[in-house]
């Protein structure tokens, strides 16, 4: 835990991404969060708003019911947001998967040794259905 204040830290995670995002910055990064979350599921208008506004996040609606299709659905999605750069992310989809978090970032500058001038990164979990608690669904 920090003592550093929670609306302090957004600010300047907003700020920062908002720098490093400007064309004419001579860094560049690029970076995505979207949570997949089952078509079935009404999320509460405050959390879709709080996952927009504080992290520039999507939340995009999915089957998770047919896997495959899930699974094809996020890497194509990474694939078109990235150009191409990051492909293949999700290798497997368990079929209980309920949610997916999908974060990247792309980075190109200077970030160390020269030949060093790109990074990409990225990463992906799944929530399994048994995890779930029925009483938490409400509150998400």
């Amino acid at each position: 835990q920090t003592e550093t204040p929670e609306n302090f830290i957004h600010e300047c995670f907003q700020q920062l991404t908002f720098i490093l995002q400007q064309p004419d910055h001579r860094e560049q990064m690029t970076m995505d969060s979207s949570l997949f979350t089952p078509q079935s599921l009404k999320l509460m208008d405050k959390f879709v708003q709080d996952a927009k506004g504080l992290y520039n996040s999507k939340v995009i609606a999915l089957n998770f019911s047919d896997t495959q299709r899930a699974q094809n659905q996020n890497n194509e999605y990474v694939e078109g947001e990235t150009h191409g750069k990051i492909a293949g992310l999700v290798k497997e989809m368990e079929e209980d998967t309920a949610f997916a978090l999908i974060n990247y970032i792309v980075f190109q500058g200077m970030v160390g040794p020269p030949g060093l001038e790109s990074l990409k990164e990225a990463t992906w979990m799944c929530v399994h259905a048994p995890v779930l608690n029925p009483s938490l669904k409400t509150r998400i």
